[in-house]
């Protein structure tokens, strides 16, 4: 697992998910709020946030960990 800063490129409140991309690497890291528990939590376009990143056997990266900074 891989810890990075990162921005919010694109969320959707209504559906809990959406995708950031680190300061150090140009990807896209899946949000999905509901799947970590974090249903509750809201985030903006533009936000900065932690998150703990992991590449799933299907391919692409996801957050297993997001905490706003």
């Amino acid at each position: 697992m891989l810890g990075l800063k990162a921005k919010v490129t694109w969320f959707n409140s209504e559906k809990k998910f959406g995708f950031a991309v680190p300061d150090v690497v140009p990807i896209d890291v899946l949000i999905d709020l509901s799947s970590i528990n974090l249903a509750n939590m809201e985030l903006a376009l533009g936000q900065r946030i932690y998150v703990e990143i992991e590449t799933p056997d299907d391919g692409g990266f996801r957050a297993t960990s997001v905490i706003p900074l």
